[in-house]
């Protein structure tokens, strides 16, 4: 069930009847509900039969706060463009109701959300588990535009081309999300993309668990292990038959990581 979390500010789901000690951020376009799979006391088999009439696994529920990031979900957008940072210290607040030491879980943008929460309050974090994240590990890992966008860029930034065709070379040649997202949070994936995790990697000072789909395309197991080499203590497992969405492909492995480090 849907709840409110720090002062109304945060909105999400928590799991189990102790103290929560696990806190879930999920991935672009997403919601709270994608680690129903890995947190919830019954979750379907993943390996086999995953239609309506499967069987479940009840093994107990982990106890832990699953939010919606603003802008996805119930949550609001944020007023203006946000950086990654931003956040991070909007979302920290949570901590506040949760354990003395908190597993922080972050898939895809959310994995890059958690990373800085866990930089900036290394003290209330007992490990970070991560999946799909598509880090920037530095000015030369990010994608650079199409010749034609970047003319068209260059020609409306020197006021030669109107608005009007910038936003359309915008829709044209941008990703799927870029695509997708409207208004604020169009800006927020423009500022999250020309941000760097590399410095954030390094000075992570908690145990880190890598969990990644073999097939995952949007954010490739080459860009995990490039990752890894710049964390001083963290574990990574690929697994079969999984792609970008580990939280309900492989939520069984993302359990095991997070009970693991379990304060």
């Amino acid at each position: 069930m849907l709840r409110a979390f720090a002062s109304g500010k945060l909105f999400g789901e928590a799991y189990g009847s102790g103290e929560p000690w696990a806190l879930a951020l999920h991935g672009w376009g997403h919601s709270h509900e994608d680690f129903a799979h890995t947190f919830a006391e019954e979750r379907p088999q993943v390996s086999g039969d995953m239609s309506a009439g499967s069987a479940l696994q009840r093994d107990g529920a982990i106890d832990g706060i699953a939010i919606d990031l603003p802008g996805f979900g119930a949550a609001p957008a944020p007023k203006e463009p946000w950086g990654l940072s931003d956040y991070a210290e909007a979302i920290a607040p949570i901590l506040e109701e949760m354990g003395d030491r908190v597993v922080l879980v972050g898939h895809s943008f959310g994995g890059r959300v958690a990373l800085r929460i866990a930089v900036a309050y290394p003290e209330r974090v007992a490990a970070l588990v991560m999946s799909g994240v598509p880090f920037v590990l530095g000015a030369s890992d990010r994608v650079r535009p199409k010749m034609r966008y970047r003319a068209t860029r260059s020609l409306w930034r020197m006021g030669l081309m109107s608005d009007v065709h910038m936003d359309r070379a915008r829709k044209r040649f941008g990703s799927r999300d870029y695509q997708e997202a409207t208004g604020v949070m169009r800006g927020v994936l423009v500022r999250a993309l020309g941000e760097s995790d590399e410095g954030f990697l390094r000075a992570l000072r908690v145990p880190v668990e890598l969990i990644w789909g073999a097939n995952d395309t949007a954010a490739t197991t080459e860009r995990a292990v490039a990752a890894s080499a710049l964390v001083h203590d963290v574990t990574l497992l690929v697994v079969a038959d999984a792609d970008h969405f580990t939280p309900i492909e492989a939520p069984d492995a993302l359990r095991a990581a997070i009970l693991k480090h379990r304060p």
